[in-house]
């Protein structure tokens, strides 16, 4: 779930990259041939010092992206708000989308909207998880010295999830506002009707090469720099986090327990390693070839999905139900990984993209829906399959 996960952030740095610096492609160079090269170098600096430096070089990148990023999307806002100006904002949005551009609850008629309230609640459940069972955020939790430290990080770190989501949001309306009133780019993002071309399954990859390219026809240069730093950075520290996490992962929950617990300090850190590279070429091969054919955003979802539906069910019925039982736990894992029906590939593959669609059924209701059955199914489990020392009575508190 974690791997393919972060299996597309590749191809969106590339593409941000590629788009912002306005890199072109030659006429003997096959299409898409620069975002695969570019693709290639970004792994290979991220593989350099991650397999060299480990979680301290995780911890510093991590931190200087942080402070790069904040100046540069900062200097990009303000830019951005006073070329575009918050009334036109306002008006464009409105005429574009109606009022789905400001409702997120808003659903159209006949179904066809992709918000709601299904697909509010979908969100809710998504940030709620991926803060408190997504692992490459509790691996931070988990290395901090005291729970009072959890507790500070969880605290100032919430402002930053906030920042990190809105302001890239307010740049995309941004672009979206920009591209639409700019003849020289209108064409490539709209039909002549005014219709997203992303809005195409077959064209969804286009949605994510507005924002830079937006940058890099409104900003100076030097912001320019500035913001194409800054993502760099994210970009790696990012693709260092969830290397480490998912290569530490196999070696200490997979591997080692598979050998009984026998392999030195010395050997776990070779195979933990050698995976990072094993994933990172994964990653790169995944990124080259897998058809998204959805919102790059709900592929993420869904990704994570595969993992986090199951794990929900388990910390929040295990918490609060005393007989909660490992073999109901087993179950509402088993019963998340049903979440993979959400991507759109898996749709195309089994011939129920179509069924969906003339049903109007989205990817929040399959998720919504497989959640209710792994917290059912956690339930049901425990209830035919007690574990053999379970007692009727609750934990202490200590």
């Amino acid at each position: 779930s974690g791997i393919l996960n972060m299996g597309l952030f590749l191809r969106a740095g590339a593409i941000f990259v590629v788009g912002l610096t306005g890199l072109q492609e030659s006429e003997s160079m096959e299409p898409g041939l620069t975002v695969k090269l570019v693709m290639t170098v970004m792994i290979l600096m991220v593989l350099a010092y991650t397999a060299l430096g480990g979680m301290v070089s995780v911890v510093i990148t991590d931190y200087l992206q942080f402070v790069v990023l904040s100046f540069g999307l900062i200097a990009a806002c303000l830019w951005a708000g006073y070329e575009v100006g918050w009334i036109n904002l306002v008006e464009t949005v409105e005429t574009i989308h109606g009022d789905k551009g400001f409702n997120p609850l808003h659903q159209a008629a006949d179904g066809t909207s992709p918000f709601g309230p299904d697909y509010v609640g979908w969100m809710l459940l998504v940030g709620l998880v991926s803060c408190a069972v997504w692992q490459t955020a509790v691996m931070r939790a988990l290395a901090a010295e005291s729970v009072e430290v959890v507790r500070r990080l969880y605290i100032w770190s919430s402002i930053g999830f906030v920042i990190r989501f809105v302001i890239p949001q307010f740049l995309g309306i941004c672009a979206l506002v920009y591209l639409w009133q700019n003849e020289a780019t209108r064409d490539l993002f709209f039909d002549t009707e005014g219709n997203l071309l992303g809005n195409d399954p077959e064209m969804r990859e286009l949605n994510m090469y507005a924002m830079p390219v937006f940058l890099s026809q409104l900003l100076p240069i030097g912001v320019i720099g500035l913001i194409g730093a800054g993502m760099m950075a994210a970009f790696m520290s990012t693709h260092d986090t969830y290397l480490l996490c998912w290569s530490s992962v196999l070696t200490e929950d997979v591997i080692n327990p598979i050998v009984g617990g026998r392999l030195s300090q010395r050997a776990r850190l070779m195979i933990t390693r050698v995976l990072l590279f094993v994933i990172a070429a994964f990653l790169l091969v995944w990124s080259m070839w897998y058809k998204l054919g959805q919102d790059l955003w709900d592929y993420m979802a869904v990704t994570g999905a595969i993992y986090f539906i199951g794990a929900f069910a388990v910390l929040g019925v295990g918490l609060y139900w005393r007989r909660a039982s490992a073999a109901g736990a087993y179950i509402a894992l088993c019963t998340g990984a049903g979440a993979i029906l959400g991507l759109g590939a898996i749709q195309r593959a089994f011939g129920i993209d179509g069924f969906l669609v003339k049903h109007h059924i989205t990817s929040a209701h399959i998720l919504l829906s497989i959640t209710g059955l792994a917290v059912a199914g956690m339930i049901v489990g425990s209830l035919m399959f007690p574990d053999r020392n379970q007692t009727a009575e609750p934990l202490s508190k200590e």
